[in-house]
């Protein structure tokens, strides 16, 4: 009985050694492995280099310029309708009815010029909302099919950096080494471009 006992805690305790040393050998390796199964993405040149960004600015642009060539002609004219005014006798119904039309034209441009200004700019806003939204999908996407376990940003600062930006540069780029690991940028645009 002796015999079964020395040889059960024998065991046990060569148990106990094996699985210390595989403890050890583990926590060795352990940094190695958890790198590899970090991410990074750089969002600006996802951002910068996705097709479907492109497209979506080459869109606004040609809505823009449209909204320029109305505006331009509307503008011309404003300028006609003033030019007839200055031909009239000041003082006179003609005159004052001339004057209130070239009034209206005017504020009915510059209420369309600050219209366009805003449905451009919050057409472009809800765009970026919806892009970010969809980037951070794809990252999920791509992490996952990766074995990430976590992504982070890695977006570089472009230098020089401006005086007036230093602080908020600073205290926005986290990032500052990655070396290790897995850079999935391009797979975030490709899933992003899809």
């Amino acid at each position: 009985m002796k015999s079964k006992t020395m040889m059960t805690i024998g065991c046990g305790v060569g148990l106990l050694v094996l699985m210390f040393n595989l403890g050890i050998n583990a926590q060795q390796a352990g940094p190695v492995d958890q790198l590899q199964r970090v991410g990074v993405v750089s969002v600006m040149s996802v951002i910068q280099n996705s097709q479907a960004n492109a497209k979506h600015i080459a869109a606004l642009n040609v809505e823009q310029d449209k909204m320029i060539r109305e505006q331009t002609k509307e503008e011309d004219d404003l300028q006609a309708e003033a030019k007839v005014l200055n031909t009239m006798i000041n003082g006179t119904d003609d005159f004052f009815k001339q004057k209130l039309k070239v009034f209206n034209k005017q504020a009915a441009l510059q209420a369309k010029t600050e219209y366009n200004k805003q449905y451009l700019q919050a057409k472009d806003m809800k765009w970026r909302s919806q892009l970010y939204k969809n980037i951070l999908a794809a990252v999920s996407k791509v992490a996952e099919a990766k074995g990430l376990t976590m992504v982070f940003e890695r977006t570089e600062p472009a230098f020089p950096i401006p005086s007036e930006g230093f602080a908020v540069t600073v205290s926005t780029h986290k990032l500052i080494y990655s070396k290790g690991c897995v850079d999935m940028t391009a797979d975030v645009i490709a899933e992003i471009d899809q």
